[in-house]
């Protein structure tokens, strides 16, 4: 009836939806968290982490300040003055001006280390292209799966250079929070000695060292091809086995070959378990700001098809429980991990290992042999990239499910269809909301 008139079919639809008691629900706008969907942008969160901060500050001056006048008002009042009370009243205004200097200090350091690592990892890449192949050769280095003299070296100059150099800077940091005296005292020396243009040479300097380190060894690669292959030449064997599948995850997985996939995987955590306990709680609460804040388009990452994972820690700190729907089939499941969420699966699990256990019931699973998860490097690289290790300790991770729950049984882009055709039909009529239920008929 309408053709190629995209408009007049969309509003036709759309009436057609309103007329429909059926739909009334829909007629609201689909759920969504301020904070996961695009109500709020970049600058909106930042704003409002500021006027947190604001508020913070706020607070504690008025701490400090409330007694202060308090106290003023009692003595004019009286006509006497108690110099007890004033002493700890002094106390308490002195304590909240430093916390509250301190808290100015804290929020300038943080933006210093994040303005470093910006200027470091996202802007140099971007501006020159060696560095640019030099942090990418960096990361491969620490995320190669297999040891290699080259891998090894980036490990050895990272504990030699790199971790000595970062605890410095984040001791400086924390010395200029609480104690910044003696840093504002050797930078008012450096500065009434060396010149600015000198330092800001000194910088421009570095920059071009590294450059040029990096374009030697870049050179010296190709040029000496014999010795390239020998040092990025793997010399240790990545698997000791192939993976084991108890008959009935396979059951498990045959039950659910056409809808939502699942995996429960039970875990041993680390001896002292305490200590490894409370690294996975601050993992996962990193994981889960940054699910919060940056991936809020329902991906995690860059690992599409994920419905539902969460991790919980049970029996005291003893065993590490996982639950997950995803679509499609496990192998493809573990590589949206291993090729996009690969840094928080690392930190999820590298506090875990499997230790030798009894099947909970007659025909499900135990583990008679020993397991450890995959070698990390520096807390957030490598692990999971051990893809042939990884899969198999996660197999050897599961079990059975007894009871599993899926919400709507289809999959993450027939949901965001159907979400973006509820948005298109009963949001305002635009060329995009028009073209958009066109293309969703047209699947």
């Amino acid at each position: 009836m309408y053709g190629d008139d995209r408009a007049s079919f969309a509003l036709a639809l759309a009436q057609r939806a309103f007329q429909d008691p059926r739909f009334g629900w829909a007629m609201q706008p689909a759920p969504r968290s301020y904070w996961r969907g695009k109500g709020a942008s970049i600058s909106a969160k930042v704003g409002y982490g500021l006027v947190v901060f604001g508020l913070w500050l706020a607070l504690v001056w008025l701490l400090g300040a409330l007694p202060r006048g308090l106290f003023g008002a009692i003595t004019w009042f009286v006509g006497a003055s108690y110099p007890p009370v004033q002493s700890v009243v002094d106390v308490i205004s002195s304590v909240s001006m430093w916390i509250v200097w301190a808290s100015v200090r804290a929020l300038l350091a943080f933006v210093g280390l994040l303005f470093l690592g910006w200027l470091l990892l996202v802007a140099l890449p971007a501006l020159f292209a060696p560095w640019r192949r030099w942090v990418d050769s960096v990361r491969r280095e620490l995320e190669r799966p297999t040891e290699t003299w080259s891998s090894f070296s980036t490990r050895v100059v990272g504990w030699i250079v790199v971790v000595p150099l970062l605890l410095a800077i984040l001791v400086c940091a924390v010395v200029f929070v609480f104690y910044p005296k003696p840093i504002m005292d050797g930078i008012e020396a450096l500065t009434a000695r060396v010149p600015g243009w000198e330092l800001a040479l000194f910088g421009v300097l570095a920059i071009v060292a590294l450059l040029c380190i990096g374009s030697f060894f870049s050179w010296i690669n190709r040029r000496f091809a014999t010795l390239s292959k020998w040092f990025f030449h793997p010399y240790e064997d990545d698997v000791t086995r192939a993976q084991q599948v108890h008959p009935s995850i396979d059951q498990c997985e045959a039950l659910l070959a056409s809808g939502t996939a699942h995996m429960v995987s039970l875990t041993d955590i680390r001896s002292p378990n305490g200590w490894s306990a409370w690294w996975i709680r601050v993992s996962l609460r990193v994981v889960t700001f940054f699910g919060r804040v940056f991936f809020t388009e329902g991906r995690l990452g860059d690992a599409p098809g994920i419905h539902f994972g969460h991790w919980h820690i049970i029996e005291d700190g003893r065993r590490f429980l996982f639950c997950s729907n995803y679509d499609g089939n496990f192998g493809g499941y573990l590589d949206d991990f291993i090729n996009g969420a690969t840094i928080g699966t690392t930190l999820a699990w590298r506090w875990t290992t499997l230790r030798p256990r009894g099947s909970a019931a007659v025909g499900q699973p135990d583990i008679k042999v020993p397991r450890d998860f995959p070698p990390t490097r520096f807390v957030l690289f490598r692990g999971v990239k051990c893809e042939l290790k990884f899969k198999s300790y996660a197999r050897d991770s599961m079990l059975p499910h007894m009871y599993r729950f899926d919400a709507c049984n289809a999959t993450i882009e027939e949901i965001d269809l159907a979400t973006g055709l509820r948005d298109a039909l009963f949001g305002e009529r635009n060329d995009r909301n028009d073209d958009f239920i066109m293309r969703a008929i047209e699947t």
